[in-house]
């Protein structure tokens, strides 16, 4: 108890220190307030459970140690400084375009069946809907799409992990067309409304912590001061809506879960923020086996042909035995990167903080895609207070296609000439053109 507890006062100060004595970048800041906020439910989370009694001290050294190697990138970025460049402007606003495009039609059905199905008197339903989702037969569960809006759903799902990006970048330009940018926001909803569809709670959660890191990381370069003041209204207006649907689908997992009885509606949701450090301590720090890339990369495995498991189900069921710990539970995205390299995990982490840092350290001009890599290793960041969170076989397929599009916009492809290049200066910065 005594040791969960002075983790919690460790985040706090080092939250507070980071924010009010070294001032550190807003980024930074953030992605410290997400774990010092899952640092708390974990304190509750083991209050409430009662079931963890192998709680020692090195686990959390180690994870503090690869947490912090995990956010110095973020505090190198100079948001007052540097210019961020989209090196291909004719294929950005045609990016742009396509996304508005094929995101309009899915949103609507989506939207419609949301209305059609949420509410506090059926969740029984939602429940239900959840456990088939769950048993991975989801032909019976995604019946509401005409045979254009499936199509266009699935490309727009491809988009999930750059979105919020592009849509923070086409902010930062300088000619905004309102309905574009209407249409931007529709297709970065579109995939919340397609998890909630399936009774899902995740993509709510996720889609509002990297809609606030877009914000931090990119609020500085949005000229028009109009805009960011309507963001944050917007923002509100939406993030209510969430809250108020997160909060429907939790009651209904609670009421129809007989586990969950045990503990209080406080611990139920405590669980789901702050059972992942608590789970790697008592259980990943003392697994029986490392996984071998299985559990973070088996879709690059599968790319380069080396053997591993393409189905979730299947990788759980095999290293589940060798390891001698459950695979369907949290262990922050630390415990994950863990259970593939052990102890390799601090110079694997060093390594992707001493790339990222080289890119964007001191630079007068970064370029979009560079700032992408950042951005990507912040969504883990900050969504990783539950498990690596890229190690879906298809999430790693929506996080290539993400690296794809940045690449892109970015690329010499077409016009290759300064016109064609657009360049996003801070919003104080008195020497751009």
């Amino acid at each position: 108890m005594q040791l969960v507890i002075l983790y919690s006062i460790l985040c706090i100060i080092i939250f507070l220190v980071s924010v009010f004595l070294f001032k550190c970048k807003a980024s930074f800041c953030y992605i410290l307030s997400v774990w010092t906020f899952s640092s708390i439910f974990s304190v509750i989370f083991y209050i409430e459970s009662q079931k963890y009694n192998n709680i020692t001290l090195m686990p959390y050294i180690f994870f503090v140690l690869c947490l912090a190697i995990s956010c110095i990138p973020f505090n190198c970025f100079n948001d007052k400084t540097t210019v961020i460049e989209i090196k291909n402007k004719m294929i950005f606003e045609k990016v742009i375009t396509f996304f508005c495009i094929i995101s309009i039609l899915p949103f609507i059905e989506n939207f419609i069946h949301i209305l059609n199905t949420y509410n506090f008197d059926n969740s029984s339903q939602l429940a239900d809907i959840y456990a088939e989702k769950m048993s991975g037969d989801l032909t019976k569960v995604i019946n509401w799409y005409s045979p254009i809006g499936k199509i266009c759903n699935s490309i727009n799902l491809k988009f999930q992990y750059c979105s919020m990006f592009l849509l923070f970048l086409y902010i930062s330009t300088r000619n905004i067309n309102k309905y574009k940018l209407t249409a931007l926001i529709i297709g970065c909803i579109n995939p919340v409304l397609y998890t909630l569809s399936l009774s899902g709670r995740s993509a709510v959660v996720f889609t509002s912590l990297n809609a606030v890191l877009s914000f931090f990381l990119l609020r500085n370069y949005i000229q028009d001061r109009e805009i960011l003041r309507k963001i944050k209204v917007f923002s509100l207006i939406i993030f209510s809506s969430f809250i108020l649907l997160f909060a429907i689908m939790t009651i209904a997992r609670y009421s129809t879960n007989e586990g969950a009885q045990s503990v209080s509606i406080l611990g139920w949701i405590s669980l789901y923020a702050g059972e992942g450090t608590l789970n790697f301590n008592e259980y990943m720090w003392h697994t029986k086996a490392y996984t071998e890339g299985d559990n973070c990369f088996a879709f690059f495995k599968d790319a380069i042909g080396l053997d591993t498991f393409v189905d979730l189900f299947k990788r759980r069921n095999y290293w589940g035995a060798k390891t001698g710990i459950s695979p369907s539970i949290f262990y922050t995205f630390i415990g994950d990167i863990f259970s593939d390299f052990g102890f390799l995990t601090i110079p694997f982490i060093l390594t992707i903080s001493f790339i990222l840092i080289r890119r964007i350290y001191r630079k007068r001009i970064v370029s979009s895609n560079h700032l992408y890599w950042l951005y990507v290793w912040g969504m883990l960041c900050i969504t990783g207070f539950t498990c690596y969170t890229y190690k879906v076989y298809s999430a790693s397929l929506d996080l290539l296609c993400g690296l794809i599009i940045l690449y892109l916009i970015n690329s010499p492809l077409g016009i290759n000439s300064r016109k064609n290049r657009i360049p996003l200066y801070p919003y104080n910065d008195r020497k751009r053109n």
